[in-house]
């Protein structure tokens, strides 16, 4: 009986497909169900009853209120409580061999009405809906529709033929199917057959297939891969110098399978579109100059494309005014507006430095710069595009003229032996400035100025001067002066010293430890022989304990410990015994001359706390301390020789003309 049914409702899902008059007289089968003491039931899992259908007749069970067998097909053990009834117990296993039954009548005590919802691999499942009294239950049997396979079925190939078959088991009389236009429905038996078309568009389409009936709608989705995109034009060669004027125009065919495509071209082209016919035109080209633009047609990734070009218009370009601007005041700051008509795309213009220009709206605008010169100036305007030029001259007022000299003081004593210089500032408005210089001084033109150096003045009488810096129709004065070589004091004190005896001058002592350089005999030996030269009066050397001049050497903290002076010296001279012996006029002035007795120690170092001294230094602080010590008072006050005071970079110790005279002159006369 079992079987019979199942093949029934089988038969009845086909010839419901197949036809559309064919069918169950009616959609829902009610079956009664009489529940007494003598029915039993197996367990209810989840307020769900499991009948299972067995090779027994069920319906004549159901009319003979017989027995009703059910068995369990869980997997796992299950102890479930019922009021006033006993505990049933689930069997593991899946067989249907081991029965546990409960009276159906203890059940309805609690449970009475409950629907069938389908049939599941021979077993009827009935959830419970209700509770009455009611010795009878309502056993009704819902729609269904089940699809096989029911996926969907995605992304097939664009060519056509794809084929899949879809098996329908339904409870439902009358069914219908459908799906979309690009693909083919054929009915088979138990079901439909699935038939692709070839997709000729580069592009995935999409759809759904629906079997639908009693109420109920099952569906899948279907999808085809487009076909490979094609994109060609015609023509594709580039569209090069067309009219000025415009209104030309060029069709360009397009042949493609993608279903939609854009074209992008130059906003002074209009384009018309018609039937797969692109049709470009152009506009009338205002402006004097080449313009160039790409039309492409571009979809799914492909772009075509070609160049085009459009001659400019003729250039024309008129400024306003066009006259030159001319007598502009010095003082800067004066605007002049300059009208532009052209139609050249892009204009460049240039102006003298003095003269500031600028694109400003509907034309430039210049203004003029102080003029900080003493002279007029001239300066031109040019606006120029696409070979055309147009200009005009600019000229300016000079300022008020004015020339200033820093120092402007006369220069007075220049030493005889020449090589002082003097930095001559100018400040000045007049473009062209002279000087006017005695030949005995060297000019150099500097930062600002001039620059002034003495040469050697071999006259015995002082020679001066006057300096004049002239422009503008002004001029600047200053008067210099140079000593002759008949200049015979140099010192800044008023006395001068000397040994009325045979001088010596004693072996040099070196304490301590000093630098390989440090020739303190070799700069002692020329140092003596340099004055000797000078004065004319011979300097013998002798060992140091009978010297009149003893000579030591070292570190400048061990010269300070052996001589007592704690000053950061170079060089010191410690005067021997001194008696005032005459007073002398020497240059209008009077002089104390003191004679010299005992010993005289001078003191060198090999250098000061940060740097050490060259061989030439030493020799120099040597010649410098030696003149103390041979009746040398005071300092010469011009750093130009070697008894000025701070020992120099670049000194030698060279002895000038009048400083040689300077001690020869108490020699000859003691």
């Amino acid at each position: 009986m079992k079987k019979y049914i199942k093949c029934l409702i089988v038969f009845a899902i086909v010839l419901s497909i197949m036809s559309s008059t064919t069918g169950f007289a009616q959609s829902v089968m009610n079956y009664t169900l009489n529940i007494n003491t003598s029915n039993y039931g197996h367990i209810i899992v989840n307020d769900e009853f499991d009948f299972d259908f067995d090779d027994t007749a069920l319906i004549e069970n159901i009319q003979n209120n017989k027995l009703l067998e059910y068995w369990s097909l869980l997997e796992e053990p299950v102890s479930i409580s019922w009021e006033n009834t006993n505990i049933i117990e689930q069997r593991t296993s899946n067989d249907d061999t081991s029965i546990h039954d409960v009276t159906l009548h203890e059940i309805y005590d609690s449970f009475s009405d409950y629907t069938v919802n389908q049939i599941i691999n021979d077993e009827l499942d009935i959830d419970i809906l209700t509770l009455t009294n009611d010795e009878q239950n309502i056993v009704q049997f819902s729609n269904f529709i089940t699809l096989s396979p029911s996926t969907d079925w995605l992304n097939l190939h664009s060519g056509g033929g794809s084929i899949r078959d879809v098996i329908i088991t339904s409870n439902v009389p009358l069914l219908s199917v459908s799906s979309p236009a690009w693909i083919n429905l054929e009915f088979i038996s138990g079901g439909f057959r699935l038939i692709t078309q070839h997709n000729p568009v580069a592009a995935v389409r999409t759809g759904i297939v629906s079997v639908t009936g009693g109420g109920i709608t099952q569906s899948f989705t279907v999808s085809q891969l487009g076909a490979t995109p094609f994109l060609t034009i015609t023509p594709a060669s580039n569209w090069s110098n067309i009219p000025a004027l415009g209104g030309v125009f060029r069709d360009v065919f397009i042949s493609t399978n993608i279903p939609s495509v854009s074209v992008s071209h130059p906003s002074w082209m209009s384009i018309t579109n018609i039937n797969g016919v692109v049709r470009l035109t152009s506009q009338t080209n205002q402006i004097a100059e080449l313009r160039t633009g790409t039309v492409s047609v571009f979809g799914s990734g492909i772009v075509q494309s070609f160049t085009i070009s459009q001659l400019g218009a003729t250039p024309f370009l008129m400024i306003s005014p066009s006259d030159d601007w001319l007598g502009i005041p010095a003082l800067g700051g004066f605007p002049r507006n300059i009208a532009i008509t052209s139609n050249i795309p892009s204009l460049n213009i240039s102006c003298s430095s003095w003269i500031s220009c600028y694109f400003a709206p509907n034309g430039v605008t210049l203004v003029s710069q102080s003029n900080n010169i003493a002279m007029v100036r001239t300066g031109a305007f040019i606006i120029s595009g696409a070979g055309v030029i147009r200009g005009f001259n600019v000229v300016q007022q000079g300022a008020t003229p004015f020339l200033n000299i820093s120092p402007s003081t006369d220069w007075l004593n220049i030493h005889e032996i020449g090589g002082e210089t003097r930095n001559v500032i100018i400040s000045s408005n007049i473009p062209n400035i002279s000087v006017y210089k005695p030949i005995w001084l060297n000019i150099e033109i500097i930062n600002n100025g001039f620059k002034l150096t003495s040469t050697i003045n071999s006259n015995d009488d002082m020679r001066s001067e006057s300096i004049n810096v002239v422009g503008g129709g002004i001029t600047k004065s200053f008067k210099v002066s140079q000593n002759g070589n008949g200049f015979i004091w140099c010192s800044n004190a008023n006395w001068v010293g000397y040994w009325p005896n045979t001088i010596s001058i004693g072996v040099p002592n070196i304490i301590g430890q000093v630098p390989p350089n440090f020739d303190l005999l070799n700069s002692t030996d020329i140092a003596r022989l340099k004055w000797e030269t000078a004065l004319g009066v011979p300097l013998d050397e002798d060992i140091r304990a009978n010297a009149s001049i003893q000579v030591i050497g070292g570190s400048l903290e061990e010269m300070k410990w052996e001589s007592g002076v704690m000053s950061d010296f170079a060089g010191l001279c410690i005067y021997p015994t001194q008696t005032s012996v005459a007073w002398i006029m020497i240059d209008n002035e009077s002089k104390t001359v003191r004679k010299f007795s005992g010993q005289s120690k001078t003191f060198i170092t090999y250098g000061n706390n940060s740097s050490t001294w060259t061989p030439s230094q030493v020799t120099a602080i040597t010649v410098h301390e030696i003149a103390h010590a041979l009746g040398w008072a005071g300092h010469a006050e011009n750093p130009i020789y070697t008894m000025y005071y701070l020992l120099q970079s670049n000194s030698i110790g060279t002895i000038s003309h009048n400083e040689a005279r300077h001690l020869r002159q108490i020699y000859d006369i003691r």
